[in-house]
Order: structure tokens, then sequence, then C-alpha cells
């Protein structure tokens, strides 16, 4: 049972009344052979035959609905109130057709307007104001060639605006003529391939071979110092001097000269066992890390520019690069110098963390902070190692850093209660004695007897069990019944026991252990 889809008023045969339908895909799993109408009331209004067929369900493979009609013909329309329930609607095709065409031969629809979509009226009108009219191409062109018929511009020159000629020369003095983008172009990668004057041969792209090119000497690799022919200060730690580069402390007691790193040459120029502070953060591409380190050269190869640079950053780590042979523009290599590397669980007998550590407890961490960690956990998460033990990867079956809770290896346990056949068992003797019944039971017995002197044949007549033929009466008395040792069979068969196995244990499957604090390195 189910509320209506529609009911209407048939368009060919005005008594007719026809109810209709919609049984969903997803209802069915019966047979349908008749057709039932119920009124608001839930009264039974009409009854109908239909043609048997079975309705499926979407699991055995239909997923169609069926439309269900019940036409009911009346004498007088007037007397009948067509209601239905909006909400439970269904339109069948045949319902959206007949309103769609309906709707294509009316004219229900907006018109448009300087914000909705619409019907608008074509205009040839060039002077009116309207705002609901659309302009016809008619209407268009006679704009048009009134404005082109006003137009009289004159040629551009550079003290008024006008008409102008296009040009693509890069050579031209003419101020008559506007450049095309391809020709600023030209110009644009023209300057960009020059050298800045004010960066003072900074943006050079290959140093060593602009030093070849010009033919210079070893010591013009060195920074040129203001006075002429002589060695220019800080060149030369050997030098004594008070003049140093701009400090990077407040009161400048005990700095670093500072320097800016932006490519390996600057590096490779530096003399041996100079220290500098670098206050860019150079490119990866240069430095290991992007990050303001503290650098210091350890050895040199001076005819090749060969040295060999250790340097810290802001959060203690340490590195060692080398550049065996700078003339063939190779970089530095760096290895870091530490004794554990970052990402490696260390456990730690304490709930103080120390400096440079975090606790392995699944928290998030900065990348770009610490590259080296997100090496070896590129998520970004630090493990949380809490309650957890560390296991060998086995060889397949288990990714890195992948989890296993606990649990015993797979076993059986085998228990039963042995087959018993016990067979007959005696029970305890026991001796009643001698038991008295009740005092009851008075009776007395039949007897035969002699006729005396009455024979046949001279052999005496006995009669027996005869009427009033008795022994004396004796009255109620007891019987005494002796009831001696004895004793019972008890029989117990074969027979089974159950048995049953409690459990034991602690909360999880561990060893015996210590307790650490996990910790990891923070790098």
């Amino acid at each position: 049972r189910h509320t209506l889809n529609k009911i209407s008023q048939d368009n060919r045969y005005s008594n007719y009344i026809v109810a209709e339908l919609v049984i969903p895909p997803e209802v069915g799993g019966f047979w349908m052979r008749e057709l039932g109408l119920y009124d608001d009331e839930g009264t039974l209004i009409a009854v109908a035959n239909m043609a048997e067929s079975y309705k499926p369900e979407l699991a055995e493979g239909s997923g169609r609905a069926q439309t269900c009609r019940m036409v009911i013909i009346v004498s007088s329309v007037e007397s009948v109130t067509l209601s239905i329930d909006s909400t439970m609607v269904m339109a069948t095709q045949d319902y959206v057709d007949d309103r769609l065409a309906e709707h294509e031969k009316s004219r229900r629809h907006p018109d448009a307007t300087l914000k909705e979509k619409g019907f608008t009226q074509l205009s040839n009108a060039t002077d009116s104001e309207s705002e609901t009219l659309a302009a016809t191409p008619k209407a268009v062109k006679a704009a048009y060639d009134l404005a082109d018929a006003k137009y009289t511009a004159q040629d551009a020159t550079t003290t008024r605006k006008g008409i102008v000629q296009l040009s693509s020369v890069t050579d031209s003095n003419d101020e008559n003529q506007a450049s095309t983008p391809k020709a600023v172009k030209i110009a644009m990668d023209n300057a960009n391939k020059r050298l800045a004057k004010e960066r003072n041969l900074a943006d050079l792209t290959n140093i060593q071979k602009a030093r070849q090119s010009l033919q210079l000497g070893n010591s013009a690799t060195l920074n040129v110092g203001t006075t002429p022919d002589t060695v220019a200060a800080g060149d030369d730690a050997r030098i004594i001097t008070t003049k140093k580069a701009i400090d990077d402390t407040q009161n400048g007691l005990g700095a670093q000269p500072v320097m800016w790193v932006s490519s390996a040459d600057d590096l490779s120029s530096l003399p041996s066992g100079a220290r500098r502070f670098a206050s860019n953060k150079a490119p990866a591409t240069i430095l290991p890390v992007n990050d303001y380190v503290f650098l210091e050269v350890i050895a040199k190869r001076d005819c090749v520019d060969g040295c060999a640079v250790l340097i810290t950053d802001s959060i203690g780590n340490t590195w060692i690069g080398a550049r065996w042979d700078a003339t063939n523009g190779s970089g530095f290599t760096w290895r870091p110098l530490m004794s554990c590397p970052p990402g490696v669980p260390l456990p730690w007998p304490s709930d103080t963390i120390p400096a440079g550590y975090a606790l392995m407890q699944g928290q998030a961490f900065d990348k770009n902070v610490y590259p080296l960690l997100a090496i070896a956990y590129p998520s970004g998460t630090i493990p949380d190692m809490r309650g957890w033990t560390i296991k060998g990867k086995p060889v397949s079956g288990r990714a890195v850093l992948s989890q296993e809770l606990d649990g015993n290896k797979s076993h059986s346990h085998s228990a039963r209660a042995q087959d018993t056949d016990l067979g007959m068992k005696t029970t305890s003797s026991f001796d009643y004695g001698t038991k008295s019944s009740d005092t009851t039971g008075g009776h007395n017995h039949s007897a035969g007897g002699l006729y005396g002197g009455d024979s046949i044949g001279g052999k005496t007549r006995v009669q027996r069990d005869g009427n009033n033929q008795l022994t004396s009466w004796n009255g109620d008395h007891a019987h005494t019944t002796w009831i001696g040792p004895h004793e019972h069979s008890v029989y117990i068969g074969p027979h089974g026991h159950v048995v049953i196995v409690d459990a034991d244990g602690n909360a999880e499957t561990t060893v015996r252990n210590i307790a650490f604090n996990y910790i990891v390195r923070l790098a």
C-alpha cells in the first residue's frame, strides 16, 4: 500500500478518473494481480483486476520503476474531489512529456533583465534608453556607421594622442612609431644578457671562465683592498688589523667577520683557517642546509681552489664539505658529522628530555626546520614509541614503521578425561536384625476332613475344601521377619567428564623489561 503519485481527469473522457501509482525500483519481490483504491479515511472504494505481473527487487537484477493505473468511470465529475499528498509525488515519463509539451506551447517564460537571463524583444532603435530590449545587428551597424563617419583622428606625436604605426625594429630613432611587443622582447632579452654595473660583476654565471678570459693571475682571485699594490686587509690572516666586516653581534666583541655566500666560489676563495659567519640563507645547491651558518676553512688546495670547509647551523648540526677542483665548476660534497643519525630511537632513562632531542610520542614536526629528521620520517610525524618495542623488519609481509599488536603465536591445546569402566560396585553390608510387622491380619484356613465310617469299596472317602470345613480362628497377630546381613549392587558404566581450562596470564604478551623513554635527535 502506498500513497498515489497522481490522480487526474482523463483528457479525452471527462467522466474518467485516472489514479496512478509508481512503484520505485527499490521496492519489489512480490506478484500483483488486483488493484485496490482507498480514500483518505482508509475505506476501499474501488477494486480492479490487472494482468498478473511480478515486481522484482534491485537485488534480483531489475532497476526499473513500475507504473500502475486504475481508471474509474463516474457519472458526474462534479461530485468528485481530487486531492493528493504532494510530498509523495513521483512524475512518470508520460506526465513529464505532457507537461513539457504544454510548456513549450505556452508563453509562460521569464523576461530578461540586467541581472537574470530570459526572453527579450529585439529592437532596431538607435536612440532608445530601454534596458529591457535587445539591439539587432541593424541597430548596431547604424550606430557604428554614425561613429565612423564622425571620426577624424590625427597622427600621434610625443605631445598629443592619435593614430600611430607599429614597428618591430630595435635600432630606430623615430619618435612617430610605436614599438610592438616583439621589439620590447628583443630589447629585454638583450638586456638580460648584459652585466649590471651596479652589481660589480657579482652576476657572472661562470667566475672561473671569466678569470681565464681576462687572463688574470692568482692574486686577482683575492678580495681587492683600498690601497693599490698592497695585500688586501682580511685576505691574509697574518695581517693584524682592527678593521673587520660588519659583526653579527650587538657589541662586536669576539664576533666573526660576516660574508654573503652566493656560490661555491665564495667559499673556495677564502684563505686557509678563515672563519666566517654566513649572513644569508644560501640555497641548498651550495650549502647542505638553508640556514645561517658558522664556517671555517680547514684545508686549502690553492692550485685549483680546492678546499675543505667545516660549517655549523643554528641548531648545532655540523657538516664537513670538500671541493677538490673548482676549475671544472663542481660544487662541494657535504657529509654530516654525527654520532647518531637523526631518526634513530634512543632509550633515555629520565622523564627530562635533553636539549636537541624530542620524546617520541606521535607528534608532528616542521620538516623545514629539521630537514635531516624529515629524511627519516618524510610524513613529518614522529612515531609514538610509548609502550612499544622495536622488532627487525621481516623479509616480507611488513612495511617499515608498520605496527603489530601484541599476541601469542597461533597454537592449540589438548585436554580430555580418561574413559573409565567401573563395572559393578557393591554398597557396604548392613544387618537390620529381626523386624516385626504390624499386629493385624486375623484369618483362618480351609482344610479337608474324613467322613467317619463312610467308605466306598472299602476305601475311606475324603472331602476336600468343602463348605464349613475351616481351621480354628486365629485373631489379629504379628509376624516376625528376619532381615539378615546383605548388600546392594550399583552399576556405573563407561562415561566421560568435562574439563574446563581457566584463563591465566597478564593483560598483554610481554617479556621481562625495564621502562625507558624513547627520544630522537632533532636535526
